[in-house]
């Protein structure tokens, strides 16, 4: 299913949204930052659904090049009164994929830059080829990471590899961004699509059905008191309560 630039594909307890469009590099432009949220909303309507992965859209369904960054013909184009409007567009984009109700795979391949990476740093977890590329070139334009990208860096990088990563605007490769925290891992035969593969199968095998969403509720609630009603459902479920009582019984 397309939903405009964005390319849905929902497989059991898995839903994939792939950046598409006609741009190869898949600039995220006004369309394109339109799209993301009806998409992760189209996603997370089916309660089947446990992970998301988000990645750049090739051929036949495979994983593609992730991003090059914001649209920047269009961005020169723009009055100075849409600012504002196009940064909020930006802001709803990586927020829709932050707070979805299940933990969200980046996989990413070839450049993932400015906008893009603001998108990939609003995932829960991030996979990536020994070729892709990372940074925030907005300095060297004049610009800011305007999506959200200069809240989420801090968290993900701390506070002085985000700045590094911004003031000087370089790019990083894979292994630097694995080394930063950035990646929890680098596929050093640029298959994205088998690093797909064992991850999705990581993140869904002998994992409970609906335990990643209570999980993700944890983890995007308030301190305890989330904690505390978020373990109340678990006991809640009888699917936990099966496996708990097939665990005590040496099943397991």
């Amino acid at each position: 299913m397309s939903i405009s630039l964005v390319d849905l594909r929902i497989v059991g307890r898995v839903a994939r949204l792939g950046l598409a469009g006609p741009h190869p590099l898949h600039l995220l432009d006004a369309a394109m930052l339109e799209a993301i949220p009806l998409a992760v909303a189209r996603a997370m309507a089916d309660p089947a659904v446990d992970l998301l992965v988000v990645h750049g859209s090739g051929r036949d369904g495979r994983v593609g090049p992730f991003s090059a960054g914001a649209d920047l013909a269009g961005i020169a184009a723009m009055p100075v009164g849409d600012a504002e409007a196009h940064a909020a567009l930006g802001q709803a984009a990586t927020r829709a994929v932050a707070e979805a109700p299940v933990p969200v795979l980046a996989v990413v391949d070839g450049p993932c830059l400015g906008g893009g990476l603001e998108l990939v740093l609003a995932c829960d977890i991030r996979v990536a080829t020994a070729r892709a590329v990372f940074g925030y070139p907005a300095a060297q334009r004049g610009l800011i990471p305007a999506f959200g990208g200069t809240r989420r860096a801090p968290v993900v990088l701390g506070a002085s590899r985000a700045a590094e990563l911004a003031y000087t605007a370089r790019r990083i490769s894979a292994d630097e961004a694995l080394a930063w925290g950035m990646l929890s891992a680098v596929d050093p035969d640029d298959d994205a699509d088998s690093l797909e593969a064992a991850w999705v199968a990581r993140l869904t095998e002998g994992i409970l059905p609906g335990a990643s969403r209570r999980l993700k509720a944890a983890f995007m609630g308030a301190a305890d008191v989330s904690e505390q009603a978020v373990f109340k459902a678990c006991l809640e479920d009888p699917r936990a309560r099966e496996a708990l009582a097939a665990f005590l019984a040496g099943v397991r």
